[in-house]
């Protein structure tokens, strides 16, 4: 599974340049790498939250919340370049060091075609 973030802040002193108020924009992307067991039809995982932190110690740290989906995905639906969105917004100016997914491993599970198996 890969958890990709991105984010665009322009600096331009041009008369079409952003305020000075304006937060730079993040999206949060959702992708999985080739999975190599013909057995596993879905690998289910519900994500409840996506936050940053701005600090290389993240014990204590203040998280900024990207995205809240509460929502299921399926990773074997994202391979080979597909992408889930899972949130974007305009998130405070700096540089982040962590990123955290929440997944409910109530909600999440890997199915074969014989059964389905919880995640813990």
């Amino acid at each position: 599974m890969l958890l990709a973030g991105g984010g665009c802040y322009q600096d331009d002193a041009g008369p079409n340049a952003p305020s000075s108020s304006q937060k730079p924009f993040a999206k949060v992307l959702l992708t999985d790498a080739p999975f190599p067991y013909d057995s596993i039809t879905s690998v289910n995982l519900y994500v409840v939250r996506i936050e940053a932190s701005a600090q290389m110690d993240t014990a204590g740290s203040t998280w900024v919340v990207f995205a809240e989906p509460r929502q299921a995905f399926d990773l074997l639906q994202l391979q080979q370049g597909t992408t889930a969105l899972l949130g974007e917004r305009q998130i405070p100016a700096g540089q982040y060091h962590a990123i955290r997914m929440t997944i409910d491993t109530s909600l999440s599970s890997i199915r074969s075609a014989a059964s389905r198996m919880p995640v813990n």
